[in-house]
């Protein structure tokens, strides 16, 4: 693991508050760099007080360099959203996902990697998703695949960008 350089809070808008704004989270997902990069999911839980071991939950995936974006919001349709057509073809489809731990490359193959992505770019019930990238971040080359997702994102970007 190495450095944060972007992350994804999950979960739902505050509708009842009017233009106040604001996010009830259920998830974060860290993009971490350095020697390769790693996707990090774990629950938000910062109002749950029931004191459970949340460590537990922590799910690694290492991305595919190519598809970074792509394979970050498959994690959110698998493991947030739990979308029962994608979450039905990953555990098909992807080798050791019930490890929580997954290495993109080697345990999806390229063709089962589309289908999944095209399953995701289906899904019309995400989540609110509030992505801040850093500069310098993989993230920042892959913005142009949000358009293919039927999701709503607010994006945070570095200053002159």
């Amino acid at each position: 693991m190495g450095i944060i350089t972007a992350f994804f809070l999950i979960g739902y808008i505050n509708r009842l508050s009017g233009e106040q704004g604001g996010i009830f989270p259920t998830h974060w997902l860290f993009l971490t760099e350095n020697n390769r990069p790693a996707l990090v999911l774990v629950p938000a839980g910062i109002f749950d007080d029931s004191g459970g071991n949340k460590k537990d939950e922590k799910i690694v995936w290492i991305p595919s360099l190519e598809n970074i974006m792509e394979d970050a919001l498959l994690m959110i349709a698998i493991y947030d959203l739990q979308d029962e057509q994608v979450s039905t073809m990953a555990r098909k489809h992807i080798r050791f996902i019930e490890d929580k731990r997954v290495e993109v490359c080697q345990d999806i193959s390229v063709e089962n990697r589309e289908k999944l992505y095209h399953a995701c770019r289906l899904i019309n019930d995400w989540r609110d998703i509030v992505l801040a990238i850093q500069k310098g971040s993989l993230l920042l080359k892959h913005l142009n695949k949000l358009e293919d997702y039927r999701a709503e994102f607010e994006l945070l970007l570095p200053a002159g960008f």
